[in-house]
């Protein structure tokens, strides 16, 4: 009985793991741009494991390139809205299943300077229950609104 409930915990760990590292592979540091534009499209989607919904965005900048920008679980994501002014800072990848998309790390409404942490510098999600479940030191909490100083 022990070795049972012993490999169920090693599969489980091993399970979340390879989750871990599903999510963090499409997010690409090197690969990171960051868009300014206004928001023409809000939608929900079905996340690739079909057990949340992950809200995307189609940004379109002033030299009219649109940019379809996945920011993360529709429980966790800021509101956002169609005609909000946006910059956002992610991740420019191709994701399988959702064709080439901006994974977001950051995003600010450029309007009323509310800012919100969707990643870690790493492109790890905030909302992955990562570190325990547990903020890191000096980090923001998700979804909490961040208001940039004027100097």
């Amino acid at each position: 009985m022990r070795n049972i409930i012993l490999g169920a915990i090693i599969t489980f760990l091993g399970v979340a793991g390879l989750n871990a590292q599903t999510r963090a592979r499409y997010y690409d540091i090197s690969k990171e741009v960051t868009i300014e534009g206004k928001v023409i499209e809000v939608k929900n989607i079905t996340s690739l494991n079909g057990r949340n919904l992950i809200k995307q965005i189609t940004v379109e900048t002033k030299d009219k390139k649109r940019y379809t920008v996945e920011l993360g679980p529709d429980y966790v994501v800021p509101k956002v809205k169609i005609n909000d002014e946006v910059k956002i800072t992610g991740s420019y990848t191709e994701v399988l299943g959702k064709g080439k998309l901006v994974l977001a790390r950051e995003m600010v409404n450029t309007h009323t300077r509310e800012q919100f942490r969707l990643r870690d510098e790493n492109g790890f999600p905030q909302w992955s229950g990562r570190n325990g479940g547990t903020r890191r030191a000096g980090g923001s909490s998700l979804g909490r609104k961040q208001r940039r100083g004027t100097q």
